[in-house]
């Protein structure tokens, strides 16, 4: 896989963006800031499709779901994929990456707006970079990705990474942040993310539809219990607590949260025994593997170090995800068999 061609390709085409949304030009800008080592997680992803699927290129459908910058999609198209699905579930997501793509003469085959549900056509892998961890029902989803194809790969790279104690902590401290403060929006900040506290909008949530059958301790104790919760199961947990007067229970992790409004976790951090969880309905089983340091930056030491742990990192195994910060986690069928 030519990466170093498609490295020089974006630097050059994209010099000048396209008219795209602030969030949209901001995320690309971080994006080309790292592009060599984005490119290497592009490459480490499609490098392991390609280990579990022995069809030709040219005859695979890939989803790039969501696809955000669409950067993934035009790799895809870059090393011969036949036939490349873009998905995001934000409209405007879907028309700057269609710019991007037409820019670089890499454009999907089609682009569609919409989650999983959206699909209804045979696909053979699906890959995704910073998704799987704010995606609200992995069940549900795994069951719709079943439906397309029982003998799916799917792909993630995620930097959320539960095994990091440097990267637990931080996102544990975010997350318990969104939970209970007001959160300014970063520059170029979607319209549809609410940035008050999670816990303020549950209650406000709560108080509006059932206060008047409900003592304030009672609100304040399903607050609490209803964190990492969307308005749809707020409403069915609190309808069977004033049936039954019994008090839901509280999800195990004691940070991960999510908007209330959309299901959107905020980096929620899943462990390999909790992803198997979520795919045991759809007889698929997970595997985690890690993914390096970018060693390209601009501080001489800092590459130094991250060299170093880098190769370090690569001889300690399974235990290397303790160390290394990013997670490359495979989903497939537990035959593990080879599609032919």
């Amino acid at each position: 896989m030519d990466s170093k061609g498609f490295i020089a390709l974006v630097q050059d085409r994209l010099s000048v963006l396209p008219e795209v949304s602030e969030y949209t030009h901001e995320y690309v800008q971080r994006l080309l800031h790292e592009l060599p080592y984005r490119t290497m997680i592009y490459r480490s992803i499609f490098e392991e499709v390609f280990k579990h699927i022995k069809l030709q290129r040219t005859e695979l459908t890939v989803v790039d779901y969501g696809g955000g910058t669409g950067l993934l999609s035009c790799y895809a198209k870059w090393i011969g994929i036949g036939n490349v699905i873009y998905m995001d579930i934000f409209e405007q997501s879907c028309h700057d990456a269609q710019k991007i793509a037409d820019k670089l003469g890499l454009r999907a085959d089609s682009y569609v707006q919409g989650d999983i549900n959206a699909l209804n056509t045979h696909i053979d892998a699906l890959v995704s970079t910073d998704v799987i961890e704010h995606i609200y029902d992995l069940t549900g989803f795994f069951q719709s990705c079943y439906q397309l194809n029982q003998n799916l790969v799917q792909v993630h790279v995620t930097g959320a990474n539960p095994y990091n104690s440097i990267i637990r902590k931080r996102l544990m401290a975010l997350q318990i942040r969104n939970e209970n403060e007001f959160h300014a929006p970063p520059k170029g900040a979607k319209q549809m993310d609410d940035y008050r506290a999670y816990k303020n909008i549950r209650q406000i949530h709560i108080q509006e539809k059932f206060g008047a059958q409900l003592t304030e301790d009672e609100i304040n104790e399903l607050v609490f219990l209803t964190r990492g919760r969307n308005f749809d199961d707020i409403q069915t947990l609190v309808e069977t607590y004033l049936q039954t007067k019994i008090y839901p229970q509280a999800i195990a992790h004691p940070t991960n949260t999510c908007d209330p409004n959309t299901g959107n976790w905020s980096e929620r951090l899943i462990t390999q025994e909790e992803m198997d969880a979520f795919c045991v309905k759809s007889a698929w089983e997970s595997h985690y593997d890690s993914l390096g340091f970018n060693t390209r930056q601009p501080n001489c030491l800092k590459n130094f170090i991250w060299t170093l742990l880098n190769i370090i990192g690569s001889l300690m195994g399974q235990s290397s995800k303790r160390l290394l910060p990013l997670l490359k986690i495979t989903i497939k069928t537990k035959t593990a068999k080879c599609k032919v």
